[in-house]
């Protein structure tokens, strides 16, 4: 099938373009390839709730998928990321590639370059496995994710609430938060 985009021809059940990055599932066209800026973007209100994700290092995720990675659990450590947009990329950096997430984890070498996204409709927000390596697991709030957690299906949406927790990776635990 033809990218929209560029194109490029690619296998139909691709979720993003191979050759310019083209988002399938939302319509999407990729970011320019021009060098970010340091200033955060200001949040898009698509709606009257507002949503940010902390995302934090957690040694019982590592517990269970520490494998994912060749290195030690880090230092626990924390951030928040306000969801602007309508959709919220998170994954790696690559330069190569002109893959820039929103937010971006790095260090896991467990998280796929496009692993995943969060996509907002008015107040509501989910989140959509990207074809991930080690996948994408939803753990609702008040509850911890075990062995038995089943990950997301690719490219489907699973709503999520305040305090639900998106564990990706060898140790990344994003938790949603209305504020």
């Amino acid at each position: 099938m033809p990218c929209p985009h560029c194109g490029t021809p690619n296998p139909p059940d691709n979720l993003f373009c191979e050759q310019c990055g083209y988002d399938f599932t939302t319509g999407q066209a990729p970011p320019d390839a021009s060098p970010a800026t340091p200033a955060e973007p200001a949040p898009v209100e698509l709606g009257t709730t507002r949503w940010v994700v902390i995302v934090e290092v957690d040694p019982a995720w590592f517990a269970l998928k520490g494998e994912l990675s060749e290195q030690q659990c880090p230092a626990a450590s924390s951030a928040t990321v306000t969801i602007g947009g309508h959709t919220t990329l998170v994954g790696r950096t690559s330069q190569s590639r002109g893959v820039r997430p929103e937010i971006a984890l790095d260090n896991d070498t467990g998280v796929s370059r496009r692993h995943c996204q969060f996509v907002r409709e008015a107040d509501h927000i989910s989140v959509v496995d990207l074809s991930s390596t080690n996948g994408t697991y939803v753990v609702l709030a008040g509850t911890a994710p075990d062995e038995d957690s089943p990950p997301l299906s690719p490219g489907v949406p699973v709503a999520l609430g305040d305090g639900d927790h998106v564990f990706v990776g060898a140790w990344s635990r994003l938790t949603l938060r209305k504020s």
